[in-house]
């Protein structure tokens, strides 16, 4: 008889906690548990006191949160303890991390230790930060080496994976949008009243947490070059970081022309208000330096926006160029203005039906039932592999 999957699922980021990690960590397990999965969580954090164990049934999971000790080893010699306390009471046979370190290291490690499966996912930072950062690459190499199966969020992330480890197993599995929330509405007047939004005035926008990986600078530039040439406004959906908060303060001094109609729009926890404002975008921008799989790009593709973006990452395994969005390459984002401005100037019509090639696209590519049920098949290769 097959064994079903018994999963602990280890995760740095989780709801309400923000972010693409967090987000993709509460779809998948919530996915599994759905189809009837026993699955609990473990998300260190820290909006639990350090040293303590939060627990709580969200819907049909567990879920525990662990606050951080003052030092990583201390950290995981506690997190460790709470794992064989849980394993003991429940029996798993397989641990999942999400993100290399310290989540994936962690999988890895007891799965090892406790003679179980381990399979380890990989987001975007871990690997392309990881692999330069002398305090993470260790525990990186060692969990790339051992994990029993490794999954990353775009081809890029599993040929860097594949390179640092020489594994030929890696695996391609990509992010998923719930196309059937995320889709195109008619544009909110209480928000383009809010926003004292002017006839003829075109909207670009930027979905998530501004900050350099993103291309603040690109995205700021990019606003000016359009802002000169025709009556436009910018909205910045999901914060900034305080370094980036500085930048933008500095650069509407410089240039105060643009201020009155630059908007900033702290993370909405509302999700359909999210909708809303998505659907206010003419052109959707996703400058990255360097990302795995952006929520933010499949969302905007589901809401049937124009997503004008840089080849960075899994953005290219996403976008086909002219067919379902845009894309420069990251060394030619200095045109990103320029771009822009070819995509309003090229009509309503054009980007309308762009949008229509993007909703099409992730619906069929990206649905969430697809990457659940690819991580189960792996997850059952990696549990035959630990019984051969």
């Amino acid at each position: 008889m097959e064994t079903q999957p018994r999963i602990l699922f280890l995760t740095d980021r989780y709801p309400p906690q923000t972010g693409g990690v967090g987000a993709s960590a509460h779809r998948l397990v919530n996915g599994m548990a759905a189809r009837g999965h026993l699955v609990h969580v473990v998300n260190l954090t820290a909006d639990a006191e350090p040293g303590a164990v939060e627990s709580a049934r969200e819907d049909d999971v567990m879920v525990y949160r662990l606050g951080p000790m003052a030092s990583l080893d201390l950290t995981l010699q506690l997190a460790e303890n709470v794992l064989q306390y849980l394993h003991a009471h429940v029996g798993f046979n397989l641990v999942h991390g999400h993100f290399a370190v310290p989540a994936g290291y962690l999988a890895a490690y007891f799965a090892a230790h406790a003679g179980i499966a381990s399979y380890v996912s990989i987001r975007g930072n871990d690997v392309d930060r990881g692999a330069f950062r002398a305090d993470q690459f260790p525990f990186l190499q060692w969990t790339l080496a051992r994990a029993g199966g490794i999954g990353c969020v775009s081809r890029e992330l599993a040929e860097k994976c594949a390179a640092l480890s020489g594994r030929a197993d890696v695996q391609y599995t990509p992010n998923s949008v719930d196309a059937g929330f995320f889709e195109p509405q008619p544009k909110d007047e209480r928000i383009l009243k809010a926003l004292q939004h002017r006839e003829g005035q075109m909207i670009l926008g930027f979905v998530g947490e501004l900050r350099v990986k993103k291309g603040t600078a690109y995205v700021l530039d990019a606003f000016r070059a359009v802002h000169e040439q025709v009556p436009a406004a910018l909205l910045l959906v999901g914060g900034l970081r305080s370094e980036d908060a500085a930048f933008l303060k500095r650069y509407l001094r410089q240039y105060p022309a643009l201020r009155k109609d630059l908007h900033v729009v702290d993370y909405l926890r509302d999700r359909e208000e999210l909708v809303h404002y998505y659907n206010l975008m003419d052109v959707v921008l996703s400058p990255s330096l360097w990302d795995g799989m952006p929520n933010s790009v499949l969302e905007a593709m589901a809401c049937g926006r124009v997503v004008l973006a840089s080849n960075a990452g899994g953005i290219r395994d996403i976008i086909t160029h002219g067919e379902t969005g845009f894309m420069l390459d990251i060394h030619d984002l200095p045109r990103l203005g320029e771009a822009a401005l070819e995509l309003l100037d090229a009509g309503a019509r054009v980007r309308d039906e762009i949008g229509r090639n993007a909703r099409r696209h992730v619906k069929t590519h990206h649905s969430p039932e697809t990457e659940v049920a690819q991580l189960l098949s792996l997850y059952r290769g990696v549990l035959e592999k630990r019984r051969a």
